[in-house]
Order: C-alpha cells, then structure tokens, then sequence
C-alpha cells in the first residue's frame, strides 16, 4: 500500500458526491509521510509531532502556502493491516473527519502511510490557501446522518476516549464524540473490534458523534427468593381386575369326620335285661360274674387235688 492508495479512496469519495478531487500537493506529501514516521517511530495515533507541533506547523515547515495564509485539516489512522479503504470508511463516522475529505473550500491533499510491525499509520492532509479557493455550493452528500453539515474548521477536532462507567445493570455504554473511531473505542476498552461490532450490530467501523455503543451489555435482575414448584395432581388409574382364565379347576378335598361306636354287648335275659340301659352296671355284673365263676372253678380244683 502506499500513500497513493489513500489520496486514491479519497478522491473517489469526492467524486461520488458531486465534488472534484483535490491536487496532490508536493509539501503536502512531505508534512503527512513525515507525521506517519514519526506515529511509527513511537507506537503511537496522535496528532502531535516533534516538539508538540501541530499539523500547521509541520505545513509551514514543508513550506506549503508560501508564507501565505491558509486552512488545514488533518485526519490520522492506524490499526493492524490496516487498508486505505478501511481508514477512510473509519473517517466516514463523524462529522470532522468526513469533512476533512469532503471539505468543499479543501483543494490541495498530501498523504503517508508508514508501518510498524504490521500496523499501519496514515495520515491525510486537506489544505487550501487563502483567496485561492473556490466556493462551490455544499453538495448533498450519500450515506451520511440526516442534517450533516461539512464543518469549515481547519483542524479536527479529537476528543480522547475516556471509558464511561459501568451502570446499575452492569451495562457499559459509550456515546461517541468528535474524532473517535471504532478503533480507538475498542482499544480504550480493551475490546476487539469484531466483539464490539458484533454487539452492537454494526457491519461496518462507520460510527456517528452521538451514537450510544454498548460495550458491555447489562444483566437482567432474577428473583432470590426460594421457588415454589406447583406439582400437578396426580390422576390414579385403578387396573381392572384379574379375570380368572378359563381351565379345568382341581377342587380341595372337603374332610368330613365320621364317628365310629363300637356295637353295645346284647344283655342276659332276665336279670340283664332291666340294665340294658346302663353300661356302665352292666360292665360291673359282667365282671362280678366272671370273678365268682373262677372263684367256683378254683374251689374244685382245690378239692379234686385233695
């Protein structure tokens, strides 16, 4: 890439707004590559030169206006590869830096680009000398905010990021002002840049003064207290009973007890016959009669022995 580039972009702009490309300026050209070096030679995105010059004072240096009046505005850049379209879409973003390039008075232009260690630093120079400008008539520009005006001021402004604090939610939100860039934002926050466009929905680095980027999205407060968990009622289904399958039963033996007496002794005639009732004065005669019987029999044995 080369300083070229840049001047390149520029001029297309210009074009697609109605306006005619601005001159290259030869001590233009010297007071930008000069700035980009020294950006480069500390590692740093500023305006300020050696000795705590100012881009008038770096134009005067070079020798631009020839001891003459004139108005200068200067628009600086730098990020990691960093394109010359993409510098210059950043510079889109606000009022100052697009008025840089689409400055109707601006005639004249120098630009640089240096790099260090893969960052690139560009600077563009916008300049005109006093009674040689023309005055044409403020062109209509595209894609800008609805009432842009194209600021007349010879140098742009840069306010310095300053981190916003973080609000009673956790939100970090960051109204951007004069002369910040994505870039910048991002770098300030410590954020990339393709986290903060992504949250913040953005396709591009094109940023407006005035815009509210959130760098840090806000929680939403839940309740502490202890969840009360609703049970549905529970619907009991009662099975159906068993039905019995049909086969062939093996019913259970039913025990019957049987009483078994044994047959009464048929009583003698006569004497027996009035106790035939009772068993139990039978069983005593029957008995006292077979004890007199053996009494009888024992007698004669006795007597036959003798």
């Amino acid at each position: 890439m080369s300083a070229n580039d840049l001047i390149d972009a520029v001029n297309a702009l210009r074009t697609s707004n109605g306006l005619s490309p601005y001159k290259i300026n030869s001590a233009l050209m010297s007071s930008a590559q000069g700035h980009s070096n020294y950006q480069a030679s500390i590692g740093e995105v500023t305006h300020t030169g050696p000795g705590s010059s100012r881009p008038y004072d770096r134009a005067v240096t070079a020798g631009y206006g020839g001891g003459g009046t004139f108005i200068i505005s200067e628009n600086i850049a730098g990020g990691t590869n960093l394109s010359a379209e993409a510098a210059v879409s950043m510079w889109q973003g606000d009022d100052p830096h697009l008025g840089t390039m689409l400055g109707p008075n601006y005639r004249d232009v120098g630009a640089g680009v240096a790099v260090s260690n893969n960052f690139v630093y560009f600077t563009l120079d916008a300049a005109y000398v006093a009674g040689a400008a023309s005055n044409p008539p403020t062109p209509t520009l595209q894609g800008t905010p609805p009432g842009f005006n194209v600021p007349p001021t010879a140098i742009t402004p840069v306010v310095p990021v300053k981190t916003a604090t973080r609000g009673p939610d956790g939100s970090i939100i960051h109204i951007v002002e004069y002369g910040q860039t994505l870039y910048a934002i991002a770098d300030a926050y410590k954020v990339s840049l393709d986290q903060l466009k992504a949250l913040n929905k953005l396709s591009s680095t094109t940023i407006f003064v005035g815009d509210k980027l959130v760098i840090q999205a806000g929680f939403t407060p839940t309740s502490t207290g202890q969840a009360t968990a609703t049970i549905p009622a529970q619907t009991l289904t009662l099975r159906p009973s068993r039905t019995p399958k049909p086969g062939t039963a093996t019913p259970l033996p039913t025990v019957f007890e049987t009483a078994t007496l044994f047959p009464s002794p048929t009583p003698a005639p006569g004497v027996l016959s009035g106790f035939v009732k009772d068993p139990l004065l039978l069983l005593i005669i029957i008995v006292a009669a077979a004890g007199f019987f053996m009494m009888v029999a024992g007698s004669l044995l006795k007597r036959n022995s003798s």
